[in-house]
């Protein structure tokens, strides 16, 4: 059975300005226990000595999304820190841990002067207005998955390349990203956006879908993912099991099985039913109500299940036994309103051993 791993401190950077001879650095950050004192910086190639950080700054937006936070409404900070005068930043990832009187709390993840465009806010629309959650989750790549930077690595419901644009700036020339995804106009905007590098690479899959292509051709309960057999390191699925059918799950868990090498690691962000989720739902407290039970999975809404889809932990857990893998952790969310939690959805690492 899987490990339930609860994260000291929760957050994300926001934004990275560079005004030489200064970094600054914004975001959120909130502690499940000790107090947060003040922050390491990091690059590749340099840990930065002083850092001056402000802590408890107003976030209202925060403290409206997760209202479970005690001090949701003064957990932004900033951080600035003292540039060499010869040093150069751009498409440096940045490393941000925070220090808490009992120890560090998990590393947030952003990047200075990218060299990679990211998303419009006009092709983020299209799935999400949050592009700092995607290097929140490249910190999971990293921090969970092991993820290296010559790994090859599969995004399943690639978007508009919100994955893909932490990652640009992660992976080396020796890396490789592809991602395949079930609506055309998703797939046609990352391959504008990253068509400069030539180890990235999109594709769209005709699958069907009830919300995002209802009129596929291809049964997702039968579909071969477009790759042959153990050519990937690691394998994303953001939100993808939260838009599908039991028996989709089980063929995309099928397929995943196939394509990963041993030793290939999986994070799965999806909606996971367990005592406590399950009572947070029956008592109003979550954002996403999965109320409806359909037979082997729960819908918010009985009508369009598809919009929202959540599955019991024990039968996603069997399902993984079936196919070999090792459940690795499971790192609870906060989408049903619980206090202590890593991400918005809940967080499935598994692998092959």
């Amino acid at each position: 059975m899987e490990t339930v791993i609860e994260t000291a401190t929760v957050g994300q950077i926001e934004a990275v300005e560079t005004r030489h001879p200064r970094l600054l650095v914004r975001g959120w950050i909130a502690s499940h226990g000790a107090e947060i004192q003040t922050f390491e910086l990091r690059s590749r190639h340099r840990i930065y000595p002083e850092v001056e950080s402000r802590l408890g700054l107003p976030s209202p937006a925060i403290a409206r999304f997760y209202p479970q936070l005690p001090d949701g409404g003064r957990c932004g900070f900033e951080v600035e820190v003292l540039l060499d005068p010869d040093e150069r930043v751009k498409g440096e990832i940045l490393q941000l841990t925070p220090v808490l009187g009992s120890g560090i709390g998990r590393a947030l993840l952003g990047v200075a002067e990218p060299v990679v465009a990211p998303p419009s806010p006009d092709e983020l629309a299209l799935v999400t207005r949050n592009l700092s959650a995607a290097f929140e989750f490249l910190g999971y790549f990293k921090d969970f998955a092991r993820l290296q930077p010559t790994d090859h690595v599969l995004d399943i419901g690639c978007g508009v390349g919100r994955m893909a644009y932490p990652l640009a700036h992660y992976l080396s020339p020796d890396g490789r990203y592809e991602g395949f995804d079930i609506d055309r106009r998703f797939v046609e905007v990352a391959r504008r956006r990253f068509g400069g590098l030539s180890n990235f690479q999109f594709r769209f899959v005709d699958v069907s879908n009830g919300i995002y292509n209802r009129a596929g051709d291809l049964d997702p309960s039968s579909f071969t993912f477009p790759y042959p057999d153990d050519c990937v390191d690691f394998v994303l699925l953001a939100s993808v099991f939260t838009h599908m059918r039991p028996s989709a799950v089980r063929r995309y868990l099928t397929e995943v099985r196939r394509v990963l090498r041993a030793g290939g690691r999986a994070l799965a962000s999806l909606f996971l039913l367990d005592a406590e989720s399950g009572r947070c739902v029956a008592e109003g407290r979550s954002r996403v109500a999965l109320r409806h039970d359909l037979g082997g999975f729960y819908a918010q809404d009985r009508q369009r299940p598809e919009g929202a889809i959540g599955y019991s932990t024990e039968v996603f857990a069997d399902w993984l036994a079936e196919r070999g893998f090792v459940f690795e952790s499971l790192h609870p969310g906060s989408w049903c309103g619980r206090p202590h939690f890593t991400s918005f959805q809940d967080l499935a690492l598994f692998s092959v051993p």
